[in-house]
């Protein structure tokens, strides 16, 4: 899936959905925007003592109930475009089982696999 093409995906299937609400327009087009994106970039020190420069993402979709709630995805795959999809589907996701949080993802651009344990944690 390219980039930009995750998020309008679910913002198609938002639009269908709410086709069947009685939700006012403006109040629906406030919801499936994202209140705060966040963009990092920070050194981290590697096991062997150099620094890496690693980037990544978050994404606070919604603040109607806070605290905002989602995991961390590393992937060498992260974007921000998919950042802010998966926060999106978290809100949806809490909103539908009745939990009271706003949804949020992060997102670091890692390959998690080739790293050691304390270099995620540092």
């Amino acid at each position: 899936m390219s980039r930009g093409a995750f998020f309008d995906s679910v913002s198609h299937y938002f639009d269908r959905a709410a086709a069947f609400s009685s939700i006012e327009p403006g109040i629906l087009e406030q919801v499936k925007s994202c209140n705060s994106v966040y963009r990092m970039r920070f050194p981290v020190k590697n096991d062997d003592g150099s620094i890496v420069v690693v980037e990544a993402y978050r994404a606070e979709h919604s603040h109607h109930r806070l605290p905002t709630k989602g995991g961390i995805r590393f992937s060498m795959e992260v974007h921000l475009d998919e950042t802010i999809a998966l926060a999106a589907l978290m809100t949806y996701k809490c909103a539908v089982v009745g939990v009271p949080f706003g949804g949020a993802k992060g997102g670091v651009r890692l390959d998690a696999g080739k790293v050691s344990d304390a270099f995620r944690e540092r």
